[in-house]
């Protein structure tokens, strides 16, 4: 009996391959992204009082930041999305090795925008309203989540947490709301078009896995990837 040829691997295959053989390289790009938003954040803080031009520079790009944060965010939720639809793209899986790190770069990303909207007012060169825009109050609500989410984005937290740190980490779907209020509340735009899309998309994502199966939890992303 003729024996099987071996099935080619495709180019889903080699990419998810390639990128698991690389997770060292790929991780310490992670932290090198880190490091630039730190260090962002410090010479900003500095900037606002001693040199304004540096400040000036950044003042202007601060949106960027949000948007980068958007986007990170949407794109860490749809393995997740994907997974209770089942619809299986092993591409999409490459997500998933480094869900954990694309989440704090989500957090690092926001708590920079976030930092160069605050400062202005801080330094009395635009005013602080009391109380704040809505828009700014739901913003100020998604960063609190995040930073809950940030702060436990280790494994010492999942040992310490148990099941509640499932359940804390669930609360991003709040904060995706939360985000959607903030940018609609400012005006209809590609962002908040987008965001409305993706928190439609995980509301019904949770609805169909309930159920088919009783339970919200992914059948296809029961573990996550540990993180040293």
């Amino acid at each position: 009996m003729d024996q099987l040829a071996p099935k080619s691997k495709t180019f889903q295959d080699s990419l998810y391959e390639k990128a698991a053989r690389n997770q060292s390289l790929v991780k310490a790009l992670f932290d090198i992204s880190y490091s630039i938003l730190i260090s962002i954040v410090v010479l900003t803080t500095i900037s606002a009082f001693r040199d304004q031009e540096v400040f000036n520079y950044f003042l202007v790009k601060r949106a960027i930041f949000g948007r980068l944060a958007l986007v990170v965010l949407l794109i860490t939720l749809t393995p997740g999305i994907l997974g209770r639809f089942n619809i299986q793209i092993k591409a999409i899986r490459i997500i998933t090795l480094f869900r954990r790190r694309l989440g704090i770069l989500v957090f690092l990303l926001a708590f920079t925008h976030a930092s160069l909207m605050f400062l202005p007012k801080i330094v009395k060169i635009e005013p602080f309203l009391i109380p704040p825009p809505t828009f700014q109050i739901f913003g100020i609500l998604a960063l609190t989540i995040l930073s809950f989410m940030f702060l436990t984005s280790n494994n010492f937290s999942v040992r310490r947490l148990g099941p509640w740190w499932k359940r804390l980490h669930r609360l991003v779907y709040v904060a995706l709301l939360f985000i959607l209020l903030h940018t609609a509340l400012q005006r209809t735009s590609i962002w908040s078009i987008s965001a409305g899309v993706f928190f439609a998309l995980e509301i019904s994502s949770l609805i169909y896995a309930y159920l088919k199966g009783g339970s919200f939890n992914n059948p296809t992303l029961k573990q996550t990837p540990k993180t040293p």
